[in-house]
């Protein structure tokens, strides 16, 4: 293996960090702002009895949990999602990474960063410092998919950016 393809391969496969500082969220209601995330279960429906999708939402303010099983996450079903799985006082599981909460007298402020595109557009949302990752080959490009082939040539979608970005290469540059 070449030496760009190793680096590429370490690169994409570096473990994440899950221990750093977040931005400080203000909740100044009820439901101002509820998390929810669809866990999907398709290998494991059928002994679930054709339940495909768990559907987990939080409630950041009164940090109610609730979760629903779903056989299939259609527009009908995304719209009339039913709350109310779990009763006052039952026990649930958050993260498990989660610990014990530890007041501070101390105000951290992470580092945030806004990116941009190679075009110098804006990329929307903010990431903390912890998550990007410098990398060593900023020429390398993955590649989704081959879209067409001409003779020697290939047009190629890249993976991570829109269909405007297609371009074709020869088959000489891939690594």
């Amino acid at each position: 293996m070449s030496k760009i393809k190793e680096d590429v391969v370490n690169e994409i496969h570096k473990p994440a960090r899950r221990n750093f500082l977040w931005r400080r969220v203000q909740v100044r209601g009820l439901n101002d702002l509820i998390q929810a995330d669809l866990v999907e279960m398709i290998p494991y429906a059928r002994e679930n009895s054709g339940y495909r999708y768990i559907l987990v939402v939080i409630n950041v303010f009164s940090k109610y949990v609730w979760a629903e099983a779903k056989r299939c996450m259609g527009t009908k079903v995304k719209r009339n999602i039913k709350a109310g799985l779990f009763k006052k006082g039952d026990y649930v599981r958050i993260n498990k990474y989660r610990e014990a909460f530890h007041k501070e007298s101390k105000l951290y402020i992470p580092t945030t960063y806004l990116l941009a595109d190679q075009n110098g557009q804006d990329i929307e949302g903010s990431c903390y410092g912890e998550e990007p990752q410098k990398t060593l080959h900023n020429d390398v490009y993955l590649i989704e998919k081959v879209v067409r082939r001409k003779r020697n040539k290939l047009l190629v979608k890249w993976l991570g950016l829109d269909k405007r970005h297609n371009s074709w290469i020869d088959k000489t540059d891939m690594v």
